[in-house]
């Protein structure tokens, strides 16, 4: 079984954030914190999205891109927001505090396929990046090449299965937005 989406809720006050709560509670894990810093201490490899307000917790966005980056996260972050100055967050998404919330789950549901394509793409280039160092290594006479063809087997099927796992349509749409 799949391990359930997590959704790190930032500084959502509380009508917005019970809202938010509840009608994303269908697509993952929801985890509320109030201030950054326990977000910060919250935000690791298995969340995949990260929404914050950044009029309830000022700094939060800029804060939790730069973990993001500095760890190479693959979370995709969204802002709740509604004037034309919300673009300046450089954020996978602008989501206004009136969005219904049908519409809410479905750009969080977005949100989360951006992050797994993002996981996926950088597992494959991972591989790929080993599977050219077998190449390098087959040429060193004090290899195991039975380890060495055992590992280029097992790092040739996991290449496969993520190649199958992505769809062209879905990573041309989350590509495009």
């Amino acid at each position: 079984m799949p391990a359930q989406n997590q959704i790190l809720l930032v500084g959502i006050g509380s009508p917005l954030q019970n809202r938010v709560a509840d009608a994303v509670s269908s697509t993952g894990i929801v985890i509320p914190t109030r201030e950054t810093t326990s977000a910060l201490e919250r935000l690791r490899r298995d969340i995949d999205v990260v929404l914050v307000d950044p009029a309830t917790v000022g700094g939060a966005v800029a804060a939790v891109k730069s973990k993001r980056d500095r760890h190479d996260l693959k979370c995709s972050v969204g802002v709740f927001g509604s004037s034309s100055n919300d673009h300046e967050y450089d954020v996978d998404a602008i989501l206004p505090r009136s969005l219904p919330d049908e519409e809410l789950c479905e750009r969080v549901e977005r949100l989360i396929l951006r992050a797994r394509y993002r996981r996926r793409l950088a597992e494959y280039y991972a591989i790929t990046v080993t599977l050219e160092g077998h190449q390098v290594n087959r040429n060193q006479a004090n290899i195991d090449r039975a380890a060495l063809a055992a590992q280029r087997r097992r790092l040739d099927r996991r290449l496969d299965e993520l190649s199958d796992s992505f769809e062209v349509d879905e990573l041309m749409r989350i590509a495009l937005e």
